[in-house]
């Protein structure tokens, strides 16, 4: 674990590979929580379900920036068309793949509808959670650009309006499904996830990780790294509270969040993780097939540590693959990019 930049000299900070550890962090997290759900008897609940927040932060942390300058500061209806089209050439070809060999591995069938986003099943869901977030960033960006407190005020009371509705009157649920492309609420928060995004692009408005403080530059690498992992043991610890105690959601995503803008802020970079990041798309949309196919050859078994044992031996050959596939992805995007609108 390092400090992606060495010994900070400036106060401006690169975040593009904190942004890739994290991701891998999160992707390994999901991996293990989804096996042993699947082929172990041991009881870890939804743990990378809360892991996954991370994802949405960051993407709305990424894209800010090039709403802004594409959309929001140079708005059309061509340069909005431009923008979507950019979105889903991304999401959908590699999303389409997966479902396809996920039928194919499985024999599960899946609606028209989950081909489009919306209402997918499974772990699936994310896609459906990340498409209507990518939808509202251009409003939700030019809000934070004309008025970012105003903004920041006005979706959180939103949010913990439908937070509190939905608690209180659950005859409102049905309305509130009605603007949410997710089959059920995102740790059973109408729009938690969006706002997680949102929370992610206020981080870009309010500047709240480019300026470091003359302290911060002044701390060693090894400081920076020990509150990472120390902030990653809080979020983990109050996850498992959670598990065990029903600990507050909302208090563990503040957890979720700091932890996160503490990365970015000191360009903390695993270079280990930076790699899975770089490619959990393509790890996310294909590892439950990669363990269902393994598991229809009669290689894993519940409960087996010879089944752990192999496919960890066989994952290599299962990076190789979202590695390709990643490629895949990013030259069809790239030919797609160049189909005017």
């Amino acid at each position: 674990m390092q400090n992606s930049a060495g010994p900070v000299q400036s106060s401006e900070i690169d975040t593009r590979a904190s942004c890739d550890s994290l991701k891998g962090l999160a992707i390994l997290a999901v991996l293990i929580n989804h096996y042993m759900n699947d082929f172990s008897t041991i009881n870890v609940g939804g743990f990378a379900n809360t892991i996954v927040s991370v994802f949405f932060l960051l993407s709305g942390y990424g894209i800010f920036v090039s709403v802004t300058k594409k959309v929001v500061n140079d708005f059309s209806l061509k340069s909005l068309g431009l923008f979507y089209r950019d979105r889903l050439v991304r999401l959908f070809p590699l999303y389409w793949i997966a479902l396809a060999l996920q039928m194919w591995v499985n024999h599960e069938p899946y609606q028209v509808s989950d081909f489009f986003g919306i209402g997918a099943e499974e772990h699936y869901w994310f896609i459906s959670a990340i498409l209507q977030c990518y939808f509202l960033s251009p409003i939700l960006a030019y809000a934070l650009d004309r008025r970012k407190y105003l903004a920041f005020f006005s979706v959180t009371s939103l949010v913990l309006g439908a937070f509190i509705l939905a608690a209180n009157y659950p005859f409102l649920n049905g309305y509130l499904d009605f603007f949410h492309l997710v089959e059920s609420p995102y740790l059973n928060i109408y729009f938690l996830h969006t706002y997680l995004f949102f929370l992610g692009m206020s981080l870009q408005k309010f500047g709240f990780l480019k300026q470091r403080t003359h302290l911060e530059n002044r701390l060693s690498n090894y400081y920076h790294c020990f509150v990472f992992a120390l902030l990653f043991c809080v979020v983990c610890s109050s996850i498992i509270l959670d598990k065990a105690y029903s600990f507050p959601v909302l208090g563990i995503l503040v957890f979720v969040t700091f932890w996160v803008a503490y990365s970015l802020r000191n360009g903390i970079e695993m270079r280990f993780l930076s790699f899975f990041g770089k490619i959990s798309f393509s790890i996310y949309l294909f590892h439950m097939t990669y363990y269902y196919a393994l598991a229809r050859l009669g290689l894993l078994r519940i409960d087996s540590l010879f089944s752990v044992a192999l496919m960890l031996l066989v994952s290599p050959l299962f990076i190789f693959i979202c590695i390709r596939l990643e490629q895949f992805g990013s030259d069809v995007a790239r030919r797609l990019k160049r189909v005017a609108v």
